[in-house]
């Protein structure tokens, strides 16, 4: 196996992919979802959420920022439900968005809403 490793190792230096960590190229073969996140954190206090790219047949989509690009896209619409969905976020008394930034961000975004199941 390492010498598998040695040769990925040598293949990824060349289009110019450095490995830091060489046992984890094994994982790296089973990937299909890669989520960067950059909070801005150093230009301005808050999360925001510009757009998201996909992978479709190998390759980088653009980024999508708007809601019609985001509608046209094959994969892209599940991308958008699961920032939906997929958070920790309650809503206060005054309807405010209560979570982690990054979670209010991506709610906020998708423009989905919180439904309380308390009546």
């Amino acid at each position: 196996m390492s010498v598998g490793i040695g040769f990925a190792i040598q293949r990824l230096s060349e289009i110019g992919i450095k490995c830091t960590l060489p046992q984890k190229i094994l994982v790296g073969g089973q990937v299909e979802t890669v989520c960067f996140e950059k909070t801005g954190t150093l230009t301005k206090k808050e999360v925001s959420v510009v757009g998201f790219a996909l992978c479709e047949n190998g390759r980088m989509t653009g980024i999508l920022t708007s809601p019609n690009e985001i509608k046209q896209s094959r994969y892209a619409q599940t991308a958008f439900e699961v920032m939906a969905c997929c958070h920790s976020v309650t809503k206060s008394a005054a309807s405010e968005h209560l979570g982690k930034p990054i979670d209010t961000a991506m709610l906020e975004f998708s423009k989905g809403e919180v439904i309380s199941n308390n009546t």
